[in-house]
């Protein structure tokens, strides 16, 4: 994929700024990219005192890319077809950036109204409706259909990047009307500093709730969000596109092992663990002596087991390990060393994607938050 990169954002602050990203996918042959334009409201000070709102900002971006490769055959098996399935996402959000009650704390926080309009390529079976299907053996198995849904989001945020104990925390909301989604959840991340703000002891709570309908999958996962290839794409666990997955729907490889600690955060894979109703897990992650770039990691989590039998409960879920940092809060790879008896289970249950110890392994990579302009914007002068 190739592409330029055209934006006005500078150090100082304009209050109109865009980024503009077209690209051309040499695979495909297509056009690709995105781009987002902004507008900044200052507040100001007329009346000699300054306002509770230090800024608003406006925002409109949209973003497309092809995500998955799909093979779809007849009924008889005599034809292919090879399909490159791909998204569309259009965001509008506003912005309140707050002055903090004390000056020179480095506390930050702002609130966000987000919609979301989410366009992206599905298979569905012919097979999967009611009535039986008379059709032409030359006929294609999966039909190749647009879905599009809107998700409406409210996110509260507030963060401390200059205090020897970072922390920041963060409460949201998400709706869809279509599937009658409710999501709310809440996460908090401490940071007990050893010598410093680099190395220390990491706290992360979190804790959710979710409902939809019983056509739609958007369960809290314990284990993050990880790659998808199950439903023939019909459903990604990362289902608002918020972060980039080099492989999104890979099933095999190393880059099947891609995941984002989110939601549970759990460092190892699993299929249990996952819930649609409440989720609640608290992580750990410790710095250790020397200049090496390991640490030790902790994972504890709870989920709602009222539907399950009570002898078939799992109660209290953990994983530990060790995590190598390759670029901190980038690129990072987590080694496990044991977990509770229900993600054992899921092991022995299916050995031929979790024989190897290699396969338990997993890895962080969070390339969207190497946004150069994103890192030219948080220069402080």
């Amino acid at each position: 994929m190739a592409g330029i990169a055209m934006h006005n954002i500078f150090v100082p602050e304009k209050k109109f700024e865009y980024v503009l990203m077209p690209m051309y996918s040499t695979r495909t042959n297509s056009l690709a990219g995105g781009g987002n334009v902004s507008y900044n409201f200052y507040t100001g000070t007329k009346t000699g005192k300054e306002h509770w709102i230090r800024k608003m900002t406006l925002e409109l971006g949209g973003q497309s890319y092809h995500f998955a490769d799909f093979t779809n055959t007849s009924i008889n098996h005599l034809i292919t077809e090879e399909k490159t399935f791909r998204f569309s996402k259009l965001n509008s959000v506003f912005t309140f950036y707050f002055n903090p009650k004390e000056k020179n704390t480095g506390y930050s926080s702002s609130l966000s109204l987000r919609v979301s309009r989410i366009d992206k390529q599905a298979a569905h079976s012919i097979f999967s409706g009611s009535e039986l299907c008379l059709c032409d053996p030359n006929t294609f198995t999966y039909n190749i259909l647009n879905e599009v849904k809107y998700f409406n989001e409210v996110n509260f945020r507030g963060e401390n990047t200059h205090a020897i104990n970072l922390y920041s925390f963060s409460i949201g909301i998400r709706e869809n009307a279509a599937d009658d989604l409710f999501r709310v959840a809440g996460e908090g991340n401490y940071r007990f500093s050893y010598k410093g703000r680099n190395r220390g002891f990491d706290v992360r709570l979190f804790a959710g709730y979710v409902s939809f309908d019983s056509k739609s999958d958007y369960r809290l996962r314990m284990s993050g969000y990880s790659t998808t290839h199950d439903y023939v794409y019909n459903y990604t666990q990362d289902y608002t596109f918020e972060h980039i997955f080099l492989g999104r729907t890979e099933s095999e490889g190393i880059l099947s092992q891609q995941f984002v600690v989110a939601e549970g955060g759990f460092k190892v894979p699993t299929y249990t663990g996952q819930s649609n109703t409440w989720l609640a897990a608290i992580n750990f992650k410790t710095s250790i002596p020397g200049r090496l770039p390991i640490k030790l990691f902790a994972d504890l989590g709870l989920h709602d087991e009222s539907d399950t039998p009570k002898d078939d409960r799992q109660g209290l879920m953990y994983d530990y390990g060790a995590e190598i940092t390759i670029i901190s809060r980038i690129f990072s790879i987590y080694f496990p060393f044991g977990y509770s008896d229900d993600i054992k289970q899921v092991y022995d249950a299916n050995p031929d994607l979790f024989s190897s110890y290699l396969q338990k392994v997993r890895f962080e990579i969070r390339l969207e938050k190497l946004n150069p302009l994103k890192l030219i914007r948080n220069i402080e002068l």
